[in-house]
Protein backbone atom coordinates (compact mmCIF):
# COMPACT_ATOMS: atom_id res chain seq x y z
CA UNK A 1 0.00 0.00 0.00
CA UNK A 2 1.22 3.50 -0.79
CA UNK A 3 0.37 6.46 1.41
CA UNK A 4 0.84 9.95 0.02
CA UNK A 5 0.91 12.83 2.46
CA UNK A 6 1.85 16.46 2.80
CA UNK A 7 4.65 17.37 5.18
CA UNK A 8 6.15 20.73 6.04
CA UNK A 9 9.69 21.08 4.67
CA UNK A 10 10.95 21.79 8.19
CA UNK A 11 9.75 18.33 9.32
CA UNK A 12 11.39 16.33 6.50
CA UNK A 13 14.90 16.16 8.01
CA UNK A 14 13.37 14.03 10.80
CA UNK A 15 11.92 11.45 8.36
CA UNK A 16 14.20 8.68 7.07
CA UNK A 17 13.80 5.58 4.92
CA UNK A 18 13.32 2.65 7.29
CA UNK A 19 11.54 4.72 9.97
CA UNK A 20 8.37 3.33 11.49
CA UNK A 21 5.25 5.09 10.19
CA UNK A 22 1.91 5.30 12.01
CA UNK A 23 -0.85 6.78 9.86
CA UNK A 24 -4.26 7.71 11.22
CA UNK A 25 -6.97 8.05 8.59
CA UNK A 26 -9.04 11.26 8.47
CA UNK A 27 -12.00 9.49 10.09
CA UNK A 28 -9.80 8.87 13.13
CA UNK A 29 -11.05 5.29 13.39
CA UNK A 30 -8.34 3.51 11.42
CA UNK A 31 -4.67 3.44 12.41
CA UNK A 32 -2.21 1.91 9.95
CA UNK A 33 1.35 0.84 10.77
CA UNK A 34 4.15 0.64 8.26
CA UNK A 35 7.67 1.65 7.32
CA UNK A 36 8.97 4.57 5.26
CA UNK A 37 10.07 2.98 1.98
CA UNK A 38 11.00 6.15 0.09
CA UNK A 39 10.71 9.92 0.03
CA UNK A 40 9.88 11.70 -3.22
CA UNK A 41 11.49 15.05 -4.02
CA UNK A 42 8.13 16.63 -4.90
CA UNK A 43 4.47 15.87 -5.54
CA UNK A 44 2.39 16.31 -8.70
CA UNK A 45 5.25 16.95 -11.10
CA UNK A 46 4.10 17.88 -14.59
CA UNK A 47 5.89 18.60 -17.85
CA UNK A 48 3.56 21.13 -19.44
Amino acid sequence: MWIYGYFEETELPRVHVGDRADIRMISGRVLLHGTVDGIASSDNRTNT
